[in-house]
């Protein structure tokens, strides 16, 4: 016997996609009129299947997936009655009558059929009583039937070009297996435009199905000149065997692997980070190369994803079959496509998405949240405008290009909605925190021992005779005659990684080291405010201080440099705390590109209190460009 759960008791979990998508089951559902009796599988039952979606073309995309799943489950399954509602604001139901084995059954076809979708997401499935579910029945619902099938699907293919299908995730895997009778044929899905292969002869206006042997070809010429050019609905990109030569888009190269297991093991990837790359929209995910492969993409993080282009699936899966190669170098090329060394060898068409800017479809990845890479904002105004609030908040603004803001926001002071919490101010010259540090209790000491241990790192920072003899390092250090350096005050407080990075002869950003540790918390530094001259502060020598104690106790530098970053997270959710407790602000956005950087943003998404409601940036942008 198989019966329907009340909503939180599983037994039996079905997957639509993958974990974060669950159709939960169970199989002791009790009768409500009859604490005693339990449902036969043979007995009619109602449920409805509860879908959260956003407005995006990715959902609708997926929308057009499912339905044409409905009409074709109708074929296969025996369902009393089967209908489904947009309410239009978010939220689609399907309703569903028949006995147990048959809504089972029905959950089996779509989690073996139905991509997980970041915009279109399971929510949940709930029993129903029968009156309930005649009067949802009544309401504006689309009943599907054998008798709609094909004008659903003219429906689902009306506005598609060329009246082309998006493949569901059994159509998908069919395409790819090369022991399945349907290998290769793209003909539903893809519609070949140009194909300027030499090699192969191609009849564009009889469609000839794509076999082995075209991929075959594909392959070979990718392999033999290194680097091929598609264009893809009128998006051209170039395939490669090696990184872009000198031209590495955005600071990092983007990687297509050929599955999901293929860049696990390649990458460090989280379950969060593994989701995104695994969903319908396939975007690029910025992460972080496993150590002893670094060297092979000529780089310790690249932007990572997996295809969802059907002739690049096939050609990535015939090149991992065949040459076990996993991988190639992917570059999006302008819509300028004369150059003769940019010629789309294939120019075809899909029913999937553009992507217009593969940044606007890259990001950062945490638990539960992922934060685009594309930037559009003007100002900081602007930034915090776009992502509007009606309460009052606390702004976090932490950038590696702009002065860094802690800010109170309350939209009822009209004449000053915004309020500076904390000013950031403080010198880039080292000796200034240095001479600080020396007058704290037992900073002589720590300055006297760093040196005697470090002195070819002391010797690098060029300090003058006169600022080592006021140290009490002159004997340890020889002195320089250079010209001292100009030094500046700065408002971003990223810069005083720039300051550590010196205690710690680092040639590197501090940034990149933190991100290169595996593990998951660092030493606590010492973010402290103090009062001087009636105005709060960060204490900046106090902060150099852990540092030095932490590099003289022999902390290795990834580390030390993740709880530089660790501790920052956590000194603002110190922050937001305090925001709760003396001004009873609930509410904290945290904004600024340090937030694309992997070792911040998996950690302040922890530091924030449970019970204060934190907000990031939305899809344009988590900094500004001025």
């Amino acid at each position: 016997m198989q019966h329907i759960a009340e909503q939180n008791e599983y037994d039996e979990v079905i997957i639509i996609g993958e974990q974060t998508q669950q159709i939960k089951i169970n199989e002791n559902y009790t009768n409500k009129s009859d604490n005693t009796q339990t449902l036969e599988s043979t007995e009619t039952t109602q449920c409805v299947f509860v879908f959260a979606y956003k407005e995006s073309i990715y959902s609708k995309a997926l929308y057009s997936i499912l339905i044409r799943l409905l009409y074709d489950m109708v074929e296969n399954i025996q369902l009393h009655s089967i209908f489904y509602k947009d309410n239009k604001v978010g939220v689609f139901e399907l309703y569903i009558q028949a006995d147990a084995t048959s809504i089972l059954t029905f959950a089996n076809y779509l989690a073996q059929s139905l991509p997980l979708g970041l915009d279109f997401t399971f929510k949940e499935v709930k029993p129903l009583q029968h009156d309930t579910f005649i009067l949802a029945n009544n309401e504006s619902a689309i009943h599907i039937s054998k008798a709609h099938n094909i004008a659903a699907t003219k429906y689902v293919m009306q506005d598609t070009p060329n009246n082309l299908l998006l493949p569901n995730v059994a159509e998908l895997h069919a395409l790819l297996d090369n022991a399945n009778v349907a290998y290769c044929n793209i003909a539903p899905f893809v519609h070949i435009d140009t194909c300027h292969i030499p090699t192969l002869e191609y009849n564009i206006t009889q469609q000839q199905p794509i076999n082995g042997e075209f991929i075959q070809t594909l392959a070979n010429t990718l392999m033999q000149q290194h680097a091929i050019t598609l264009q893809r609905n009128n998006t051209a990109f170039t395939l490669s065997m090696q990184p872009p030569c000198g031209n590495i888009q955005y600071g990092l190269p983007f990687v297509l692997f050929s599955t999901l297991d293929v860049a696990q093991s390649y990458l460090r990837l989280s379950e969060g980070q593994k989701s995104v790359l695994a969903s319908f929209e396939k975007p690029f995910v910025k992460t972080q190369c496993k150590e002893v492969f670094a060297s092979e993409f000529y780089t310790h993080a690249v932007f990572a994803g997996l295809s969802h282009d059907i002739i690049v699936l096939l050609l990535l899966t015939y090149l991992q079959d065949k040459h076990e190669i996993n991988y190639l170098f992917y570059s999006q090329l302008s819509n300028d496509l004369e150059s003769k060394d940019h010629i789309p060898l294939l120019c075809y068409t899909d029913a999937y998405p553009c992507i217009d800017n593969i940044l606007r479809y890259t990001y950062s990845v945490a638990e539960h949240i992922y934060i685009s890479h594309l930037q559009t904002h003007k100002n900081l105004l602007s930034l915090l405008t776009y992502n509007h609030t009606t309460h009052a908040r606390f702004i976090a603004f932490l950038s590696t290009q702009h002065n860094t803001a802690f800010l109170l926001q309350n939209l009822q002071h009209t004449q000053s909605p915004l309020q500076q919490l904390l000013e950031i101010t403080f010198s880039t010259d080292l000796y200034t925190h240095l001479r600080t540090l020396y007058g704290y209790t037992n900073g002589d000491k720590l300055i006297y021992n760093f040196a005697q241990a470090n002195k070819a790192i002391v010797a690098k920072w060029q300090l003058q005779k006169e600022e080592l003899e006021a140290l009490g390092i002159a004997t340890i250090v020889p002195y320089t005659n250079n010209k001292k350096i100009e030094h500046k005050e700065t408002n971003n407080l990223l810069d005083i990684y720039g300051l550590i990075a010196k205690i710690l002869d680092i040639d590197t950003h501090l940034l990149f080291e933190a991100n290169r540790c595996v593990r998951d918390r660092g030493p606590r530094i010492d973010y402290k405010l103090i009062r001087q001259d009636n105005t709060i502060m960060l204490d900046y020598a106090r902060l150099l201080r852990s540092v030095m104690s932490f590099q003289l106790a022999g902390v290795e530098k990834e580390l030390l440099c993740y709880g530089v970053v660790d501790s920052l997270a956590e000194f603002i959710g110190t922050l937001a705390g305090d925001m709760l407790l003396n001004y009873g602000i609930q509410e904290v956005f945290v904004c600024g590109d340090l937030l694309l950087e992997q070792c911040f943003l998996d950690k302040i998404i922890k530091a924030i209190p449970k019970n204060m409601h934190v907000m990031f940036p939305q899809i344009d942008g988590t900094d500004y460009l001025d």
